[in-house]
């Protein structure tokens, strides 16, 4: 299907609904620029567009970077401006650690409208 009419962004958008038709339900820019051998930026643009059109949702994962430093997911928030600014104690772990920018990983998931019509076009 064209829906860029450039066969880099078709082909990228074709290989994310294949990642959601087989359940992946987390998508970064880094995986997909790993996975695919794609540029990040690329990736990202593509993400980016999805989430305009209301097929993907954006989330935050805040990871944890106290005392031992896991770097798992502690929480995800919807909007940015959730991510609390103050010193936080991790649901998993019970390290304490402030928010910051760089433990910040935004992933794009998909939405029940983007679903059903992945479900149509198989």
């Amino acid at each position: 299907m064209n829906y860029y009419g450039n066969p880099k962004l078709d082909r990228l958008k074709s290989l994310i609904d294949a990642e959601v038709r087989n359940g992946v339900h987390s998508l970064r820019a880094s995986y997909l620029s790993n996975k695919y051998k794609i540029e990040p930026a690329l990736a990202q643009k593509v993400l980016s567009d999805l989430v305009a059109t209301g097929d993907l949702s954006t989330h935050y994962q805040l990871l944890c970077s106290g005392e031992h430093q896991r770097y798992e997911v502690d929480r995800e928030f919807v909007r940015r401006d959730e991510i609390p600014k103050h010193e936080l104690t991790c649901e998993h772990c019970g390290d304490r650690y402030m928010p910051a920018e760089e433990n910040i990983v935004v992933s794009f998931e998909p939405t029940d409208l983007y679903l059903q019509e992945l479900a149509h076009q198989s």
